[in-house]
């Protein structure tokens, strides 16, 4: 088993992310809310959390829900989105559905979230419980839906961890982000409903609104009762990396100048800045680096094999972190066994790991691979087990069975020659008292 310490970095691939603890990162802003979450958003690892785990009323982040169920039922072919809502009583009549999806959460019509859950799963109380069993899916468990559309109500409740989780679901999804990062949108008139256009309330993507206006924000729900303050749950993308920002039980305060901050949206920004200027991503392993090497018995050519990891790591890591603070631990299966690899050995064979860890704490592992090949020489190896063989337990038994064995045979075939001899002898004398009584015979 080696330790050492991280080499200098080489470009990589896969990407991977770090729940940092407290110290790791530049201390994060006292965030002016309730709940806060920042989650990488192709792993949902934390970067920074303030009562992650306390249950508040989603109100309008409710929409983000259904929205996501109403893409993902178009995905599955089981409703088309272009599609028209025929129920002739309904304010929606003649429209498509994809218009009907844009009514409920760009124009955050209460209406066309009933009407979507009545599409989808037949009935609001149908689509309520499939609303719960998708966000169990997603691994909420904090999380109760009582509603498709958010009104409050005392049985339905989230947290800023599970509604970053439902975030990142929901940025997976083509449609889900088409409709919810347009800006605005002329739904055209349909049925007895005239044209209109709605307006995105997420000021976070509207350039005009520079107070909360963040231009790597894709995508956003926010929500606003005096129940439970203002919440927003956004997307956002560098190229560095994609982040989910949640912010609950946030205000609203009147400024000096009469005018009004959301404090939802100014404070998920704030998030959002703070993350990327406080995390990049650090190549830690190449799959091109041979990092350590295994003896082999029986090679042809070799007596070793250079090992290397089967794949590339990067983790998103504090900027602040040095390269000293990573350290990377090599373990060779058998070298901890005892004993070398035996010939032959292919290329790309696992023969142990590598470890990233910090502090103590395991960031990330790959297997440690041959780098090439080392073939059988057949000679050395049909020696060696013929040595083995003479050494053995069972061959010192097969060889005293063997030597009894002779001596049996020995035996038998010595008296067997005892008992032809005697033979011989009789039948000879038998002959010879013939031949005198003929003798005899022939003299009278």
């Amino acid at each position: 088993m080696k330790k050492f310490k991280a080499a200098p970095v080489i470009p990589l691939i896969l990407a991977l992310a770090l729940n940092v603890s407290p110290g790791l990162a530049a201390p994060a802003p006292d965030f002016l809310a309730e709940a806060v979450c920042l989650a990488e958003a192709s792993t949902g690892e934390i970067l920074y959390e303030k009562n992650a785990d306390a249950r508040r009323g989603p109100d309008a982040l409710v929409k983000i829900m259904t929205l996501l169920l109403a893409a993902e039922a178009v995905e599955s072919g089981e409703v088309s989105r272009s599609e028209t809502v025929d129920d002739t009583g309904s304010a929606f009549y003649g429209m498509t559905f994809a218009d009907l999806l844009r009514c409920a959460y760009i124009g955050g019509d209460d209406g066309a979230c009933n009407a979507i859950a009545g599409r989808v799963s037949g009935g609001t109380e149908a689509f309520v419980a499939a609303m719960n069993a998708r966000a169990e899916e997603l691994g909420c468990s904090g999380t109760r839906f009582a509603n498709a559309h958010g009104a409050p109500d005392a049985a339905q409740y989230t947290t800023a961890r599970d509604m970053s989780a439902i975030v990142r679901a929901a940025a997976g999804n083509a449609l889900f982000t088409e409709i919810a990062s347009a800006r605005s949108y002329d739904v055209p008139a349909a049925g007895e409903s005239a044209a209109r256009r709605l307006s995105n309330a997420n000021y976070m993507i509207i350039p005009s609104r520079e107070r909360y206006y963040y231009k790597y924000a894709v995508f956003g729900g926010i929500s606003a009762t005096y129940e439970n303050g203002c919440g927003c749950a956004a997307f956002a993308e560098r190229e560095e990396f994609s982040a989910v920002a949640v912010v609950l039980g946030a205000r609203a305060i009147l400024l000096e100048d009469q005018s009004t901050e959301m404090q939802n949206l100014t404070e998920a920004r704030r998030l959002f800045e703070w993350g990327f200027s406080n995390y990049s991503r650090r190549d830690v392993i190449s799959s091109r680096e041979l990092v350590a090497r295994a003896e082999v018995a029986f090679g042809s050519g070799a007596d070793y094999v250079n090992l290397r990891p089967d794949r590339n790591v990067t983790l998103l890591l504090p900027t602040e972190l040095g390269e000293d603070d990573i350290s990377r631990e090599t373990r060779v299966y058998s070298e901890e066994a005892g004993e070398p690899v035996r010939a032959p050995v292919e290329a790309g064979e696992e023969l142990g790991e590598i470890i990233v860890s910090r502090g103590g704490r395991e960031l990330a592992r790959a297997k440690l691979v041959a780098d090439s090949a080392v073939p059988l020489l057949r000679a050395k190896f049909i020696r060696k087990l013929a040595a083995d063989a003479l050494r053995s337990r069972w061959a010192k038994i097969i060889g005293s069975a063997a030597a009894a064995l002779f001596l049996a045979y020995a035996a038998i075939v010595v008296r067997y020659n005892i008992i032809r001899a005697r033979r011989v002898k009789r039948i000879n004398d038998v002959k010879r008292r013939i031949a005198e009584e003929r003798r005899r015979g022939g003299d009278e």
